[in-house]
């Protein structure tokens, strides 16, 4: 899969679940001037309006930014235009929220974010359908232009950077019980995991020999 499993060298062998994204700023120049595309989120309670960030895609193990970038388009059906991305700076941010697979450990996203310009015939809107296997409903893109958007990581004018995550692979091939007794050295309290929608200690040492 996309996500894998990382030891946190700041605190000595805490252990992280780490999914890797993509995040593709992609941009067009029109006669009235730039346009950026944004995924539109729902508002939420007390919102003063909309909110907006960048398409992300997964990243699977043996691709490089730029596959990952280009299978987006795919997905988005926007694979007709013409992008032309820059590989020369990719930026790199991570973060943090607590995984719901496996409740107490840290889930932390490794967001990887490429610039790309596109030329073509563009729509003002897009609909994904949601997935049959999860919960989501349809998400919706949309071009709109920088004063629209008002966000400066959207639309590059403030950048991420470019780190080097401290995050380290994990050894692997722990036994169930083994990784039982380090989970319950390191503070962590699987009484919720296997049921729900968590996952169960010996998928969790299933994961870690697989490297998935």
């Amino acid at each position: 899969g996309s996500w894998g499993l990382r030891w946190a060298p700041p605190r000595h062998k805490h252990i992280v679940c780490v999914e890797d994204v993509v995040c593709v700023r992609l941009c067009v120049t029109e006669a009235l001037g730039r346009k950026f595309l944004v995924r539109q989120s729902d508002l939420a309670p007390n919102s003063r309006g909309p909110s907006y960030e960048l398409p992300s895609i997964d990243k699977l193990p043996h691709e490089s930014t730029v596959v990952s970038a280009r299978r987006l388009l795919q997905r988005l059906k926007l694979d007709g235009l013409s992008v032309n991305f820059d590989c020369s700076h990719i930026e790199s941010t991570e973060d943090i929220q607590e995984s719901q697979l496996y409740p107490g450990v840290p889930m932390v996203f490794l967001k990887e974010i490429v610039t790309g310009e596109a030329s073509g015939v563009i729509t003002a809107s897009i609909t994904e359908d949601g997935s049959p296997h999860s919960r989501r409903g349809p998400v919706r893109y949309a071009w709109l232009s920088p004063v629209q958007v008002n966000d400066p990581q959207i639309t590059g004018e403030s950048k991420a950077g470019a780190d080097f995550s401290t995050l380290v692979y994990p050894p692997i091939g722990l036994e169930e019980d083994e990784l039982l007794r380090y989970l319950q050295t390191s503070l962590i309290d699987t009484d919720r995991w296997g049921t729900g929608t968590a996952r169960s200690v010996h998928e969790f040492a299933e994961e870690l020999v697989k490297g998935e």
